[in-house]
């Protein structure tokens, strides 16, 4: 069966083919099995796209824009994918949000994203699973405790009426939530590596907090388990049967 996966992204700079790279290595898929859009294109019209053409959805990050400050050009750009993430979720297509879209599509279904200094996280650290996420589809075959990559100011402060808690960090409380069977958020990334998350900080170092490259590098642990949620994110792919 062909895999065809719908990334949103919502970057300008340099990260833009970082990001595709990261995410089409990680799913293992041939490049033309994933179609990329991106919200900034002035060319793409957003309300043309068809979900029935694709067996899942991924939205990426953004090291340039934050919910909480946003452009009203900025905004007006982003929210055009709301609609889009709408039906996503009413049709209970397999769907990933990394870390901007964690933020956006809470913020979207009245949860609320803050710009909150306690809660921002950079670098690797140490991710928990609640119940509920042990027994999610999206976690099989990871540990209970496991490190991940993270860069973010923003944090989701209040969940979704209808979203689950599947994961938290002793910093950020709601790291990952899940809508229905098949929608699930992190606010981690699992698609950076060790030395993915060193590449970004480079052109990132307000995301730094004080610290240099050199002592992210020497604290920072390996990531491997959070690759797995592509595998798994697959498997939910395969098993979707649409409403």
């Amino acid at each position: 069966m062909a895999m065809n996966i719908l990334l949103i992204q919502y970057r300008t700079d340099q990260s833009r083919i970082h990001e595709q790279e990261c995410i089409i290595n990680k799913l293992n898929l041939p490049p033309e099995n994933i179609t990329i859009i991106n919200t900034f294109d002035e060319n793409i019209n957003i309300s043309k796209i068809n979900l029935e053409d694709y067996n899942g959805l991924i939205t990426g990050a953004s090291g340039q824009y934050t919910v909480t400050d946003w452009s009203k050009d900025a905004q007006t750009k982003i929210e055009q994918t709301y609609p889009l993430l709408e039906k996503a979720i009413e049709y209970d297509l397999p769907t990933l949000g990394i870390c901007f879209g964690h933020q956006l599509i809470a913020k979207m279904l009245g949860g609320e994203v803050e710009r909150n200094e306690q809660q921002a996280e950079t670098s690797a650290q140490e991710i928990t699973l609640t119940n509920s996420g042990k027994n999610s589809s999206i976690y099989q075959h990871l540990p209970f405790d496991f490190f991940a990559a993270l860069g973010h100011k923003d944090s989701v402060t209040k969940l979704p009426s209808k979203a689950i808690l599947l994961a938290s960090s002793p910093r950020c409380p709601n790291q990952s939530y899940q809508i229905g069977n098949n929608v699930f958020t992190t606010q981690f990334h699992p698609e950076l590596t060790k030395q993915d998350i060193l590449w970004r900080l480079k052109y990132y170092p307000e995301y730094l907090f004080g610290k240099t490259i050199e002592e992210i590098n020497h604290e920072l642990p390996e990531t491997p388990h959070p690759h797995k949620i592509f595998d798994n994110f697959q498997k939910l792919l395969l098993n979707y049967s649409p409403k």
